[in-house]
């Protein structure tokens, strides 16, 4: 079994809602996130940043609640970068009803607190092949 060292994801946030960033169901492989970047581009617009965990158990998936994964919202002034630095094992596996699959989902907003803006984003980790 290999272990990777790679770019998990990469993106870009645009969503007001709790969006999924990267979830362990696209490549049904566990990984360990080491950290994930978040840029506000805007020269001009503030970001206020949730980043959360869910957890989807089951067939078919019953998605948990979403644990925050720091303090939240955290603000981003324009321009600025705000980095989560804490490692996050997310599990794949498991079969029916013991399925499990994790994810991590982030929304960013302006000040009015329901205006999406655009955040880039860069998820660093560890993959394990199956």
């Amino acid at each position: 079994m290999a272990i990777i060292i790679k770019s998990l994801g990469d993106g870009i946030l645009n969503s007001s809602d709790l969006t999924n960033i990267f979830t362990t169901a696209t490549d049904g492989k566990t990984a360990l996130v080491r950290n994930i970047r978040f840029v506000n581009p805007s020269t001009q617009s503030p970001a206020w940043l949730t980043v959360a965990f869910v957890r989807t158990t089951g067939t078919p998936g019953q998605p948990g609640p979403a644990r925050l994964l720091g303090p939240g919202p955290v603000y981003i002034e324009p321009k600025e970068m705000y980095a989560l630095a804490e490692e996050l094992a997310l599990e794949y596996g498991g079969t029916g009803s013991s399925a499990i699959s994790d994810a991590i989902q982030a929304k960013a907003v302006q000040s009015d607190g329901v205006t999406a803006i655009p955040i880039d984003y860069v998820i660093s980790g560890i993959e394990r092949e199956a």
